[in-house]
């Protein structure tokens, strides 16, 4: 007879009393899954809902998606195979918004800031949702921390926006208690792991990294006309023919290893959207001027019909210039809009359209570099206005115009280029990285903590020594060139009866698994 744990309804009563099977276990995995599975059956069949949640040693969990049980034909009871996820998976229910304390649903936004900033959105999701979490604030001193990065959310839920904030940071993410991490997991005094020391078998398993040996790297489409050069190269992404920043000329590609023959050259292609020719700029001028816009609101009309009324409303209007840069309308690219993306400031990290010029005034006068931003409603609110608005000092990055019209002496492309560069070969580095996990199944006697006369040792007992992070060394002629590797605990998953017989420790260097469509489509 396996022992009970009470599930209990989300206020609180004892909903059933389930007495679990051997097969139920508690599983962790770096940024993929935290959870308890519970083994049980009935006589009767009982219903779960979303919210129901067990107390275990390891926490509370809940039931966070629909889930039934199966009937058995053989005893004509119900069989119950229950996933209750850590707290925080909750989240995968809710969807990601700028604005959540709006009525304003918008599903696809995008963003272009710091961590930091980044994650004062996150949060505010959640304190809408009632959660109350803070940040690691060592987590805003990673080197990446501060480099402004852009991030599209698309019908995006919050638990996937958080690990699309890290990856895009080159960082993992983790929780404890109420407290997010970012960087590495990574801590404690090297542990040997050996096979008939205390492993009792040690697996490899494909961490579904797809294999390249040839990266090819392409920037954005901003600020470049097309075929900005003579050789006019072109990269083919979804079935469409696109324009993009390329790697310089001399280097058009970063091998993953060296020498190799043409059979064992695997092509694989990497965009960074963010990479792209830039001039950074900053307000020196700002003006803002009244204007009366139409405003249309939908009225109910009481008989299931709805009618649109219009009227005026008072609204500010901003415009802006950089004293230390003269523009041209020559300078717009045929068929993209002028944009502003701010990147200090009230506004920082957002993107308006942006008029050039707006009272068509001589291009060689103050009165003819003025730019006005147009408002717009992208990131849940009305913006600019009273309260979040441009101020002067608030330095900007100009989007949708022909760099090239100013290339000579400044060598916009040629450093973008030299960026790429940069970029792709950091990525080829990390590409290097191992990403296999080893899981390795523990010698029962071993984490039992068996003294030397056989009998347990509850100070030698090793259920719960080896959290997430611990650094471990792997010792396996068969796997490692040399025999061994350093890495560090990615998982483990413990049986909720016995959890010192066959526990099972996963070990690795990758948190995260990449696909050939996700590095073909986008890194930020």
């Amino acid at each position: 007879m396996g022992a009970t744990i009470n599930i209990k309804s989300s206020n609180g009563t004892t909903k059933h009393s389930a007495v679990y099977e051997e097969s139920s276990v508690r599983k962790f995995e770096l940024m993929k899954e935290d959870y308890v599975r519970l083994v049980f059956s009935t006589d009767s069949q009982f219903v779960l809902s979303l919210g129901d949640y067990i107390d275990t040693d390891w926490g509370t969990f809940y039931i966070t998606k629909p889930q039934k049980p199966t009937q058995n034909l053989t005893t004509g009871g119900y069989d119950y195979d229950i996933q209750f996820d850590a707290p925080h998976y909750r989240w995968n229910n809710k969807l990601y918004k700028f604005e959540p304390d709006t009525n304003r649903n918008e599903a696809n936004w995008s963003l272009t800031d710091n961590l930091e900033n980044h994650m004062a959105v996150f949060l505010r999701n959640l304190e809408h949702h009632g959660w109350e979490y803070t940040v690691d604030q060592s987590s805003y001193l990673l080197e990446s921390a501060s480099r402004n990065v852009y991030i599209q959310f698309d019908s995006c839920y919050l638990l996937d926006a958080l690990t699309k904030i890290a990856e895009a940071f080159g960082v993992e993410w983790w929780i404890t208690d109420d407290v997010i991490h970012f960087g590495k997991a990574e801590t404690g005094t090297i542990v040997d792991f050996e096979i008939g020391v205390n492993v009792e078998q040690m697996g490899a398993e494909n961490g579904n990294k797809d294999y390249f040996t040839r990266l090819y790297a392409f920037g954005s489409t901003r600020n470049i006309p097309s075929g900005y050069r003579s050789n006019d190269e072109q990269v083919l992404l979804n079935g469409v023919v696109q324009k993009r920043l390329m790697l310089p000329a001399e280097t058009p590609y970063v091998d993953v290893e060296d020498d190799l023959t043409d059979d064992e050259v695997v092509e694989g292609i990497v965009i960074f959207e963010d990479v792209f020719p830039r001039l950074d700029n900053s307000i020196t001028n700002l003006r803002s001027d009244e204007r009366e816009v139409e405003k249309t609101d939908t009225v109910e009309t009481g008989d299931g019909e709805s009618s649109d009324e219009s009227e005026t409303e008072t609204v500010t209007i901003y415009r802006f210039k950089d004293s230390g840069l003269t523009f041209s309308s020559e300078y717009l690219l045929p068929g993209q809009q002028l944009q502003v993306q701010f990147q200090s400031g009230d506004l920082s990290g957002m993107i308006f359209d942006l008029t050039f010029n707006p009272d068509n005034a001589s291009e060689d006068t103050d009165d003819g570099q003025w730019f006005e931003i147009v408002r717009n409603e992208t990131y849940g609110l009305m913006l600019p206005n009273d309260t979040l608005k441009p101020a002067r000092n608030d330095r900007f990055i100009l989007l949708g115009w022909n760099v090239t019209k100013i290339e000579d002496g400044l060598g916009l492309i040629s450093d973008a280029e030299d960026e790429l560069l940069d970029r792709i070969t950091e990525y080829a580095a990390d590409f290097q990285k191992d990403s296999n996990v080893y899981p390795c199944t523990m010698m029962s006697d071993y984490m039992f903590g068996l003294d030397n006369s056989g009998n347990q040792d509850s100070t030698k007992s090793k259920v719960g020594t080896f959290p997430l992070g611990q650094r471990v060394r792997l010792n396996n002629d068969n796997f490692f060139a040399g025999g061994s590797r350093v890495s560090r605990v990615v998982g483990y998953e413990y049986k909720l009866d016995l959890p010192y017989d066959g526990a099972i420790i996963y070990v690795g260097e990758s948190a995260t698994c990449s696909s050939k469509q996700a590095a073909e489509a986008k890194v930020n």
